[in-house]
């Protein structure tokens, strides 16, 4: 199959497992879930998983990552990862989704400025109207309900979003000197450790949710 096809699919279905987020987010902070635990126990969970795949489908994984890969850039793209979510999740608990939703999203812009930057990408034309479509799209889309407004939560968007083209940029770094499925594996470890180390600082895992609360 074409690599480019198969590519749109994944993105496609990455965006559409990226957009239950906020709604599962929802019902496990009414379970009792505190921000940090639904976003330390995602990863968690997460990195078991992949680095279960690498270990059985690719061994040498962990030899090569270790040996080809600067540890700051897998270092930074998971604490920039940990604090993407993190402050994404914090907006969703403030403010609507829609709303939470749209502050995140312009992730995408500042992805753009970063390349322009640090890489003298050049800014199309047609690139700045995409992603302005987009953020309207996305506006239009998920409706933003302006009845639930907290300064602190729309910050948590914004700071959210810019959070995460750090971790674009710094995992693009990574995945180019490395396979997708060990960078991933490596890089949501980081993550749920820096999530860990902040509950254990801020006493933010308790882990008293309800049983509907684990369920999410």
């Amino acid at each position: 199959m074409n690599r480019y096809i198969v590519g749109v699919f994944l993105s496609t279905l990455s965006g559409v497992c990226y957009g239950f987020l906020p709604v599962l987010a929802v019902y496990a902070y009414r379970g009792g879930a505190t921000v940090n635990e639904y976003v330390f126990l995602r990863y968690a969970i997460s990195s078991v998983f992949l680095l279960l795949y690498v270990a059985v489908y690719k061994p040498y994984g962990f030899k090569m990552f270790i040996k080809s890969i600067p540890v700051v850039l897998p270092l930074a793209a998971g604490v920039f990862q940990g604090a993407a979510d993190y402050f994404y999740m914090f907006a969703v608990d403030r403010i609507s989704a829609g709303l939470a939703a749209i502050l995140f999203f312009t992730f995408i812009v500042w992805v753009a400025v970063w390349g322009f930057i640090f890489y003298k990408e050049r800014l199309k034309v047609s690139g700045i109207v995409g992603i302005a479509l987009a953020l309207v799209g996305l506006a239009l889309v998920a409706g933003i309900s302006w009845g639930k407004i907290s300064t602190i939560g729309i910050i948590a968007g914004l700071a959210g979003g810019l959070a995460c083209s750090g971790f674009v940029m710094y995992s693009n770094k990574v995945q180019e000197k490395q396979d997708t499925a060990v960078s991933s594996a490596f890089i949501c470890l980081i993550t749920a450790v820096s999530l860990f180390l902040l509950g254990g600082v801020n006493g933010s895992l308790q882990f008293q949710m309800s049983p509907g609360g684990w369920l999410f």
